[in-house]
């Protein structure tokens, strides 16, 4: 009901401030000089190129429209300065549209008209002189500075209102804004009184040279603007190519990429979300700016809050009010805190990575242009994040034993230095077994290496099957297996070894040529943490201590078809 509600306003105070905006035009039309008509269809065409050539920044814009608003108000009164700004604006933003809806042209005209003609009322409450041509003056100062303070009031007033429904109004951006034009404003009244005194001394055409230098620098510094921004975006994605190219940290290269993004799109919270394969789901890998801290230990499904929402949909989202997106507002994360948000689902190939999140809190902060260097930067975060993906893969596949499948003896000491440190965090025990194959260079001998590596793999799956959630099991040499046992005290941990003699001792192979089946025995080592030792070398050379000092080592039975037991 509240959207309806403020829908139904807005379009009411467009189309009032429209229709009034003409009614007050043709109201004014009969106070035209006509005499001067070629002088304000010049200023018009001048109002047109002011127009054309705006300069945006982030917080406002720099046009020297208003000199000519001001200057025509001085020279030729109200009527012919309404006349002109809303000619002017009309067929400037009509021509060179700048992404507004029609809408929006024909407001942006229509409210000029109530600015001035307010403006006026203003300048003449203060004791101005009605007389176009008594106007300059020194006594006149007062009141003409109080027309530009009026102008300037009415005109970002009735601007606010229109916007107030799509983007909600933010103290903040609301201050930097007027304080933008403020500023603007006080650099362009002075050259209306320089472009006034001219038309009284030099005629029209001195006052048109001053108008035209003042477009002339208007367009340089749009130039140099547009050559900086460019020059911004590409310094950028340069810095982000070079980290491509030479950090291997992915974290470190996506914190630095937050960070140039930041001076080109601003924003108060950025996250980047990775899908993690081991857990299933969407992690915080990198977290900038102020609500860093919420976002910390927060980790999403695949279906789940807003980062769900946009791997879900798999298409960029540029959001300029939540309060107008009812689907994305009901949505856990970012969205419960932020007004404005970029949604850029990290996509390689057809493989869904993670999610390139960025919002502020005020509304309408960005655009199109934003979304579009943000899809850039975002490429190039999926393909950092893709390789980091079979970087992963090729070291778990590096980490394997090729025959067995099990991760291989390097793999398995980093995991146990891994749980080490995280066990020393927590208080909490941790067993090491190594298991021994008893007489399996006999068997190879005697059978040949198939049947010892059918053996090998064999245990391996026995292990596997065997390991309790949250343990390890890794090749550990030649003959020898190695498990990693969290939570895992001296008593149990002596259990443990035990049990896996008996489960491995009914394990037996088939050798077919000699019709002869082998039935395994294995011997054990254990060692625990931390009493045996704090690091990973301490508690290994202590399981292979004992290992190599436990009595009774025996050699495979090998069972014949006939059926008695023989030994190698």
């Amino acid at each position: 009901m509240p959207v309806r509600a403020g829908n139904i306003f807005s379009v009411l105070y467009l189309w009032t401030v429209i229709i009034g905006g003409v009614v007050l035009l043709v109201r004014l039309f009969p106070a035209v000089d006509l005499d001067f008509s070629v002088e304000l269809a010049v200023l018009i065409l001048v109002a047109m190129a002011a127009e054309w050539l705006v300069v945006s920044f982030p917080h406002g814009q720099l046009s020297a429209g208003y000199v000519i608003t001001f200057g025509a108000f001085l020279v030729y009164g109200p009527a012919g300065a309404a006349w002109v700004n809303a000619l002017g604006t009309l067929f400037g933003q009509g021509i060179a549209n700048r992404g507004n809806p029609v809408r929006t042209t024909l407001f942006n005209a229509a409210q000029s008209v109530p600015a001035v003609y307010g403006a006026y009322l203003a300048y003449l409450f203060c004791g101005g002189t009605p007389h176009p041509g008594e106007m300059l003056t020194l006594a006149n100062v007062l009141p003409l500075l109080a027309f530009s303070a009026a102008y300037f009031a009415l005109n970002n007033l009735l601007v606010t209102l229109y916007l107030l429904p799509k983007r909600g109004l933010s103290f903040n951006t609301w201050r930097t804004a007027l304080r933008w034009d403020a500023s603007t404003y006080l650099f362009l009244i002075p050259l209306g009184f320089l472009v006034a005194a001219l038309y009284r001394s030099a005629g029209f055409t001195g006052a048109f040279l001053v108008l035209l230098l003042g477009l002339i620098v208007q367009f340089f510094v749009r130039r140099f603007v547009m050559v900086e921004e460019n020059n911004r975006e590409l310094r950028l994605l340069y810095t982000v190519a070079q980290g491509l190219g030479t950090s291997p940290d992915l974290d470190e290269l996506l914190r630095l990429i937050l960070r140039e993004v930041r001076r080109l799109v601003p924003y108060d919270t950025a996250a980047v979300y990775l899908w993690s394969e081991e857990r299933h789901l969407f992690v915080p890998v990198v977290l900038e700016g102020a609500g860093a801290g919420e976002l910390h230990d927060i980790v999403w499904e695949r279906d789940e809050g807003i980062v769900g929402w946009a791997a879900r949909n798999r298409e960029p989202r540029l959001v300029t009010d939540l309060r107008q997106e009812p689907e994305l507002q009901r949505q856990t994360g970012l969205s419960r805190f932020m007004r404005s948000l970029v949604l850029l689902p990290l996509v390689f190939g057809n493989e869904m990575l993670g999610v390139f999140v960025i919002g502020d809190k005020r509304p309408g902060v960005y655009d199109e242009k934003s979304l579009g260097l943000l899809k850039i930067i975002g490429g190039q975060m999926a393909a950092a994040a893709d390789n980091r993906r079979l970087n992963r893969r090729l070291k778990k596949v590096a980490g394997r034993d090729y025959l067995t499948g099990l991760p291989n003896r390097e793999q398995f000491f980093n995991q146990l230095e891994a749980e080490l440190v995280e066990n020393e965090r927590r208080d909490r025990p941790l067993a090491v077994i190594l298991l021994d194959i008893d007489g399996l260079y006999d068997l190879n001998r005697r059978f040949g290496y198939a049947v010892g590596d059918t053996v090998l793999v064999q245990v391996a799956r026995a292990l596997e099957e065997w390991l309790p959630a949250g343990g390890m099991a890794a090749r550990y040499g030649g003959d020898e297996f190695a498990l990693l046992l969290p939570d895992t005290g001296e008593i149990r941990a002596a259990q443990r070894a035990e049990r896996l003699q008996r489960l491995l001792g009914r394990i037996s192979v088939g050798a077919k040529e000699l019709k002869e089946r082998v039935r395994l025995s294995v011997s054990t080592g254990f060692a625990t943490a931390p009493l045996d030792g704090a690091t990973a070398d301490a508690l290994l050379a202590r399981a292979e201590d004992h290992l190599y000092r436990s009595a009774g080592r025996e050699v495979p039975e090998f069972r014949p078809a006939g059926g008695h037991t023989t030994s190698v």
